[in-house]
């Protein structure tokens, strides 16, 4: 997956199912690689540009997942690829902490709708 395209999708110039189809391989690897007890996970990134993500994109990927369009799998391993990045600059300290709960559900719980409400009230008080 580029960084490029998650800006993309990010500042919604690429359609969803477009940016999903083009990560779909990618995500079968991640769910396999996530699913074994103890197994590391593949991030394929290439950093192509640099990006920068604050709660705007945060309340983007969680309304994305609210509608269904995301699913638990498609943001951990979007959020992972970006928290690897080193081209990538987030909002804060305390942004990031909150951020990175959107990661690997064996360390920090499954996404949920609820888990997803109370990170948009958080955020949406951030603004």
């Amino acid at each position: 997956m580029k960084l490029s395209k998650i800006k993309a999708f990010l500042e919604k110039q690429i359609v969803i199912n477009k940016f999903k189809k083009e990560i779909a391989f990618e995500i079968i690897d991640y769910k396999k690689s996530i699913s074994k007890k103890g197994g590391s996970t593949s991030i394929y990134l290439e950093e192509d540009c640099d990006l920068y993500i604050g709660v705007n994109e945060a309340v983007f990927i969680l309304q994305e997942y609210k509608k269904n369009r995301l699913d638990k799998y498609y943001i951990s391993y979007i959020v992972d690829a970006l928290l690897l990045s080193e081209r990538v600059t987030f909002e804060s300290d305390e942004f990031l902490e909150l951020f990175e709960t959107l990661t690997d559900p064996d360390v920090n719980g499954n996404l949920s709708i609820n888990v997803a409400n109370e990170l948009l009230q958080i955020f949406e008080k951030n603004k």
